[in-house]
């Protein structure tokens, strides 16, 4: 090691890194786990304040890694980061990054030997190998045909003076765009004899005795010279360096955790990770229930649609009060951005869903109105205690269509499509065609008023409740009854909401929840008979789901299927609560106080937080 520092000390800067280069190119990953684990302790703040203090003329600058972006993040976090005295980080991704270290201004214009075409050599000669008892064979591996990128360093020079000191040290102009080959053939033959032996001879025991005593003998720019590449053997960002079409291909098969983390790697990541491609993909693998832009920006999308069930879950949502209804409010609906309420007081208001402003009123009932359903954006359906439906257009306020059929009061009504059922108290329900304003069938059987009615997604069965405590299932094509189950020995049957297979009913304190005719569960928690529910089904193989009810407490339960409190409990209302409307996104409810609440969930979280 004494000969070694005696030649160190007389090999120039570029030649020094020009040798541990090709040290570096041929060291295992035991040798550059190494050396990386001995310089961190040296490359830090106080080196590259010192060095630039010591060669101002080089541009010594931290290497970004994924612990260095994370250090700052927590200084950030803490408001420190001004505290600290920084300098930007250089940023890694190729061989060429590397090489560029600008050095010292040059003092003669021939201080480096000139360029020369590469041609095939010998470290040593043939003669040379036999006496030192190497094998005779010619190395190939260095020819010139198969070296030419591996085995030079190109380095860019600098040679713009940084002030006025370095300024007069320079003789001669030379342009910022020179460069410099320095090969392994302008190498002294000691560095050559080294190289030779470490790539053939020595052991990993040996090669890392060797550089340890190497990386004592070297000056900081030397030390600085081997950091950088050791960042980038460490850290090589092999994805960021792809075409972007291969690179997304890759991540396409990350889940959507995964890719949230690939977004913290680097700039580059984040860009991959985040694109609307990928994205889109992973918005097709769920069910989207928040409203989709006509641009979306998908993992937008896809995070608003996370948070939609956190805030369900999290009671996190933005309440507003409509006020305008002289007496109770016996029904409420929503389509896009309208809410539709009845009311005892015999009128119908439509209400903008996101100001509460009231927009409409409709009049032509001759009694109350005990409930509302959207055919379209601007055709309105609502029954009444007249015994009549009508259907009414927005445009105009005035009523298109009268349905006539029941013989009392009109209860309930269910649409879905141009199918519409409706329930009376005149102990019958009725299925109808509302485009051809035609009665299609009347569905007769049960022996008491007919509260409540709701239909399959394909519309092909219809279900009914009633006060004879019972729930009838019915054929909608021939209008026969498919089944009846017998719910309650002493109540009525209040309400019901059907789903993919499963129905809700509630009498009294209690709601039951039915797969065909069995009960699967109840939950009781109302302190007061329950008036409405709606059920939402998500996985009718493992029955999950959730649910919303509502009751004379005043009160509005969420529930999950699988658990037997319920979620979180609602309230506003000073009185009962008639009639409850759920979709993804808001519930909206009708109460005896004359008032309706609409609950927006799609609210922003508060990431703070």
């Amino acid at each position: 090691m004494e000969h070694l520092s005696h030649c160190l000390r007389q090999w120039s800067h570029q030649q020094k890194c020009c040798f541990l280069e090709e040290l570096l190119r041929h060291s295992s990953t035991v040798q550059i786990q190494f050396l990386y684990t001995v310089l961190q302790p040296s490359v830090h703040r106080d080196f590259m304040y010192t060095m630039r203090t010591r060669f101002p003329e080089i541009e010594f600058s931290p290497i970004s890694t994924h612990i260095t972006r994370h250090i700052k993040k927590r200084l950030r976090e803490v408001k420190k980061l001004r505290s600290f005295y920084r300098v930007d980080s250089a940023y890694i991704q190729q061989d060429e990054d590397v090489a560029r270290v600008k050095f010292p201004p040059l003092l003669h214009n021939n201080f480096f030997p000139p360029k020369k075409k590469y041609i095939g050599f010998d470290y040593f000669n043939h003669e040379a190998k036999k006496s030192r008892g190497h094998n005779t064979e010619t190395d190939d591996s260095l020819s010139s045909n198969k070296m030419s990128s591996n085995f030079s360093s190109t380095l860019s020079l600098d040679r713009t003076p940084r002030n006025k000191k370095t300024d007069s040290m320079n003789d001669t102009n030379v342009s910022m765009s020179d460069t410099v080959t320095v090969s392994v053939l302008n190498l002294p033959t000691e560095a050559k004899e080294l190289l030779n032996c470490y790539r053939h001879r020595w052991t990993d025991s040996k090669r890392n005795e060797f550089l340890e005593q190497l990386i004592l003998s070297l000056d900081p720019r030397q030390i600085y010279f081997v950091s950088k590449y050791l960042s980038f053997k460490q850290q090589k960002d092999l994805v960021g360096l792809l075409p972007r079409k291969l690179a997304l291909k890759i991540l396409s098969h990350l889940s959507v955790r995964q890719l949230l983390i690939a977004c913290k790697v680097s700039k580059r990541w984040h860009s991959l990770a985040s694109s609307n491609t990928l994205w889109k993909a992973k918005c097709q693998e769920v069910t989207i229930h928040v409203p989709i832009p006509s641009k979306p920006n998908w993992k937008l999308v896809y995070r608003d649609n996370c948070h939609l069930r956190y805030n369900w879950n999290n009671a996190r949502y933005q309440s507003l009060e409509l006020v305008g209804h002289t007496q109770s409010v016996q029904c409420v609906t929503c389509y896009g951005d309208k809410v539709a309420t009845g009311s005892a007081d015999q009128t119908i208001i439509i209400w903008d869903i996101h100001t509460g402003v009231m927009e409409q009123t409709l009049t032509g009932h001759s009694k109350g109105v005990w409930c509302v359903q959207f055919f379209t954006k601007h055709l309105l359906l609502s029954g009444s205690f007249d015994t009549t439906i009508r259907m009414w257009n927005l445009r105009t306020g005035q009523t298109t269509r009268t349905f006539f059929g029941h013989k009392n009061q009109v209860l309930c009504l269910k649409l879905r499509g141009t199918v519409m059922v409706s329930g009376s108290q005149d102990k019958m329900a009725k299925l109808w065609d509302v485009g051809r304003t035609l009665l299609v069938h009347t569905l007769s059987g049960h022996s008491a008023a007919v509260f409540s009615v709701d239909m399959s997604e394909d519309c092909q069965v219809i279900v009914t409740a009633a006060g004879d405590k019972t729930v009838r299932l019915w054929d909608k094509n021939s209008g026969q009854p498919i089944k009846c189950v017998w719910v309650s020995p002493n109540n009525s049957i209040m309400t019901i909401s059907y789903s993919q297979g499963y129905f809700v009913c509630a009498y009294d304190l209690t709601i039951c929840l039915y797969k065909g005719s069995k009960v699967v569960r109840t939950f009781d928690e109302h302190r007061q008979r329950v008036e409405s529910v709606k059920l939402i089904i998500t996985d009718a193989d493992n029955g999950e789901g959730y649910l919303v009810s509502a009751g004379q407490d005043g009160l509005i339960k969420y529930w999950s299927l699988t658990e037997d409190q319920s979620l979180q409990t609602l309230s506003g209302h000073q009185q009962a609560i008639n009639s409850i409307f759920v979709d993804e996104v808001y519930l909206a409810s009708a109460s005896s106080d004359k008032t309706v609440r609409v609950w927006n969930f799609n609210v922003g979280i508060d990431y703070q937080s």
